[in-house]
């Protein structure tokens, strides 16, 4: 049996001993630091990733709306048509229309497991204000993209818009397709857009992007848009608000 003369001497040997108090805490003090040192550029990361994934599902969408629009002779889908004076799957927005685009024919049911991916933002949430909605006191589940409704808007008649300015369009008559927005990210309220003035913000868009919002245009681009350094009338050339360039879209 070893003594504790040569068991300390094997220690030795092996090079090996126990850490100190001071430096175990110099050890944690510096891992502290390294961890308040990477933790920002990691969030930072986290957040771009999530950025470039909505912007590929805008993409998506844009394909998805082009699809529908060469079946049905250039029209785009429309922004939303209420067929009943009542809440109820009767009155359809524009998803019922793309979805089948999305997701290989699949009708939209207005759940989170029957929606798309695609319209869903990692960076949003899983559920929209419930407006015109599938069924009384439901919500919309799953969409956290908001469509223009300059694009076709019929309320309380499903053929008749409700004024000239809401009435459906044909993509090809688009005087300005890579200036005027299509999509944009939505605040979970709506699903539609309608931006007249700085006030709109509120209530239809969500900053989910670093405070900014990201847009698909008409012709299928996508950029992120500081809304918020938007004046009023860029807001209405932006998004056709107010009709206040008819030229715009014939």
């Amino acid at each position: 049996m070893l003594d504790s003369t040569a068991a300390r001497g094997r220690v030795l040997v092996s090079g090996s001993r126990a850490f100190t108090l001071l430096e175990l805490l110099v050890t944690m003090g510096i891992l502290g630091i390294l961890c308040a040192l990477l933790t920002p550029g990691l969030m930072r990361a986290r957040e771009a990733a999530k950025q470039i994934h909505c912007v590929n599902n805008l993409r998506q969408l844009g394909v998805a709306i082009t699809s529908y629009a060469g079946e049905n002779d250039d029209w785009m889908p429309s922004c939303f048509k209420q067929y009943t004076a009542v809440v109820g799957a009767t009155n359809k927005y524009w998803v019922y229309l793309v979805h089948p685009y999305l997701s290989g024919g699949m009708t939209w049911g207005g759940t989170y497991a029957t929606t798309s991916p695609v319209l869903h933002c990692p960076a949003g949430s899983q559920t929209v204000w419930p407006y015109y909605d599938i069924q009384p006191g439901g919500v919309f589940k799953g969409v956290n993209y908001v469509y223009n409704d300059h694009l076709g808007w019929f309320e309380p008649n499903p053929d008749v818009p409700a004024n000239y300015t809401y009435r459906m369009r044909k993509i090809s008559s688009c005087a300005r397709p890579a200036e005027i927005a299509l999509i944009l990210d939505g605040n979970g309220r709506r699903m539609h857009f309608e931006l007249a003035n700085q006030a709109n913000l509120v209530e239809f868009i969500g900053f989910r992007h670093n405070n900014s919002a990201n847009c698909l245009f008409v012709d299928g681009h996508v950029s992120i848009l500081d809304l918020c350094s938007y004046t009023n009338d860029q807001l209405k050339r932006l998004t056709m608000a107010g009709n206040a360039y008819p030229e715009d879209w014939p």
